[in-house]
């Protein structure tokens, strides 16, 4: 089962200025009581550069939007219970000449394992030129995911005697930009609107369980 609580709070003057912050607090029966809960801020920030007065006498710009934002989340689906102990049934077992089914240990509890969580930074500017004639978005982003979970089967040796369990473990990190350009306008009667993208985005592991060389 999963609780959560959700606040919102957004504000916006003469539409210049706009600011919306949004925290949650989820908690998820996925974990031990002592890290059920996990808390989610997220801000963002817009200011929009052509509404300002000392824009009015510019006839190039009709959009100008500056954005800076950030946000986090949690992802509860690492493991079922598993700071608990467990068996599983219908292992077969070697009794003389007789094939037995029984039970065996799930492997080894962690009742320290939580949320995998991810942190968004973004940054971007939006713009409009000569009336719509040519428009766009430039985007950058960074996010970062910790506590991605892993069993310790590289860095531990094999002959352990006990399946390891689930650990928040690994990190990962994500870059990239996106860029947007467009045009519109009109040929007698026809409208017209052309636009096109281009992405990249890198990943790479900042943490990842290996054997030590």
């Amino acid at each position: 089962g999963r609780i959560s609580w959700i606040g919102r709070l957004n504000y916006s003057y003469l539409d210049r200025y706009m600011v919306e912050t949004i925290l949650r607090a989820d908690a998820s029966s996925r974990f031990a009581k002592g890290d059920r809960w996990g808390y989610f801020p997220s801000v963002s920030l817009g200011w929009n550069v052509a509404r300002e007065d000392f824009m009015s006498k510019y006839d190039l710009f009709d959009n100008l939007k500056l954005r800076l934002s950030y946000g986090s989340s949690g992802y509860d689906e690492v493991a079922n219970f598993a700071y608990l102990t467990g068996y599983e049934y219908d292992v077969t077992y070697t009794l003389g000449n007789n094939l037995i089914s029984g039970l065996i240990p799930s492997g080894m509890a962690n009742p320290n394992l939580t949320w995998e969580k991810m942190k968004l930074y973004n940054a971007g500017i939006d713009f409009s030129l000569w009336q719509h004639k040519l428009y766009g978005e430039v985007e950058y982003f960074y996010r970062k995911r910790t506590g991605i979970p892993e069993r310790r089967q590289n860095s531990f040796p094999s002959s352990f005697g006990a399946a390891l369990p689930q650990e928040n473990l690994n990190s990962q990190s994500t870059s990239g930009f996106e860029l947007r350009l467009g045009t519109s306008g009109k040929v007698g009667s026809v409208k017209y609107d052309v636009a096109g993208n281009i992405a990249y985005t890198r990943s790479k592991w900042i943490d990842y369980d290996e054997a030590t060389y």
